[in-house]
């Protein structure tokens, strides 16, 4: 024990000594600035100008070698007593107490490092300046130290960003995202504030990628800002609706805002509002897509406007390239035609498009099989034939069931149905009508079926 000690001692005083006799070689070859004697902001007097120098290169030496305890002392002493000597002792002595903490478990003793390292923040600040940088790195220690202080680091990460701008740092700007929304969803923040702050992280990424800075680490810093948007917990439309009518009345032509808008609308669960209809319908005008137009028709079947539906499932149906999403438009349009514009020309139209699309696909021909017998009735044609139209209908029901088996009990139950409204025997008889004989409608509809009887 005692060799032990009186080597440490030994190593330390070596250590020293040859600090003392470095910082004297330095001194004596470097005239400018002036001699630290010379330096009031080293001391009041020669003497302590003195110590003060011999303690800043202890300190410096001390961590250039990684021995942050030994440096702790001669830091202490400069921090104490000169603390505008050199803007190095905030640098370092950050440095020193990350590593006592580092070092510890120990709640109290934690917590005692934890406040003299952000006096040490706050004192860097107060005799040097650059504010924005340095609450920047007080905001991550806060995060790395002390993650509960959430709401300290967020103001420094605030006034950070706001003062450093387009210089702020990513770290800074992914803190500022994490802590706002922390805040947000623990209610002690609006969502217009949180809005506001993801904004400016989104604003300094935007202008750092137009300046060319390592793009694969600012696409990295907006994925994790995508991230902490789609799990921050908006529980109201109307502050959202508000925040983004602002944004984009001031951009109007401003794509990936819109979708940005859209996106977290939907994410809220306030898609079928007025105002997403409304954006959708802005972002379809600069960029059109079969999506954005299916959207704002389901707002407006939402809102029973079919014929504006009709306007926008017409849209996507022109812009569509894949068959099967074209075909489910053609499909719900017919349904649209036939049963809110009563328009069963039109239904049969869409709903054959919608079979041609889906060739697999039995549900368009219970609709053209419906918009045979409804349609019909618009055609001057008698009675007889106006039964007569069930025959075709039953047709469509087999073919539904032909090329869709999984549709097969539907058909039945229609084919029933449409069986029962068939001309009776007398009637086709007293027409000359035997059962297989081709039967041709005229008017819009246009086709052949063969007879049938009930």
């Amino acid at each position: 024990m005692t060799k032990y000690f009186f080597t440490k001692v030994l190593t330390t005083y070596f250590l020293n000594l040859v600090l003392f006799f470095s910082f004297f070689s330095v001194a004596a070859q470097n005239s400018d600035p002036p001699r630290p004697y010379l330096n009031p902001k080293f001391g009041p007097d020669s003497i302590s100008r003195i110590q003060c120098a011999n303690n800043l290169s202890n300190m410096a030496e001390y961590m250039k070698i990684d021995l942050p305890d030994y440096a702790l002392a001669p830091w202490k002493l400069v921090f104490e007593n000169a603390p505008e000597a050199r803007e190095n002792i905030y640098i370092i002595g950050a440095k020193i107490y990350q590593h006592l903490l580092s070092q510890t478990e120990d709640p109290q003793i934690r917590a005692g490092l934890f406040d003299t390292l952000m006096l040490i923040y706050d004192r860097r600040i107060q005799y040097f300046g650059n504010e924005g940088y340095v609450l920047g790195r007080k905001g991550v220690d806060i995060i790395r130290y002390n993650e509960k202080d959430y709401q300290n680091a967020y103001e420094a990460f605030s006034n950070s960003a706001r003062l450093g701008g387009s210089e702020t740092s990513l770290n800074v700007i992914t803190g500022l995202a994490q802590t706002a929304s922390v805040m947000f969803n623990n209610g002690l923040i609006e969502e217009e504030e949180f809005l506001s702050k993801y904004f400016v992280c989104q604003d300094i990424l935007a202008e750092k990628r137009k300046a060319g800075k390592s793009i694969p680490s600012i696409r990295r810093a907006e994925n994790m800002l995508d991230r902490i948007l789609e799990n921050s917990n908006f529980k109201d439309c109307e502050p959202l609706e508000t925040f983004f009518a602002e944004k984009i009345s001031n951009d109007e032509s401003n794509e990936e805002l819109m979708q940005l808008t859209i996106d977290l609308l939907t994410s809220s669960g306030c898609e079928n509002t007025a105002f997403c209809a409304n954006v959708n319908d802005m972002l379809l005008k600069i960029s059109p897509d079969a999506g954005i137009a299916y959207k704002v028709a389901k707002f407006n079947i939402n809102n029973e406007n079919y014929e504006k539906a009709a306007e926008y499932l017409i849209m996507a149906i022109e812009i569509e390239e894949k068959a099967d999403r074209k075909a489910l438009y053609q499909y719900q349009l017919s349904l649209i035609y036939l049963g809110k514009l009563s328009n069963p020309k039109e239904a049969r139209f869409y709903a054959k498009k919608a079979s041609q699309s889906k060739t697999n696909w039995g549900d368009p021909y219970f609709v053209i099989a419906a918009a045979s017998v409804e349609g019909i009735k618009s055609c001057n044609v008698d009675a007889f034939e106006k039964q007569a139209i069930h025959w075709l209908a039953v047709d469509y029901c087999i073919k539904a069931k032909s090329v869709d088996p999984s549709i097969t009990v539907k058909a039945n139950d229609l084919i029933a149905q449409y069986k029962s409204s068939f001309p009776n025997v007398e009637e086709t008889f007293f027409r000359s009508l035997h059962e297989g004989d081709e039967f041709s409608f005229n008017c819009w509809i246009d086709e052949s079926t063969r007879v049938k009887t009930r």
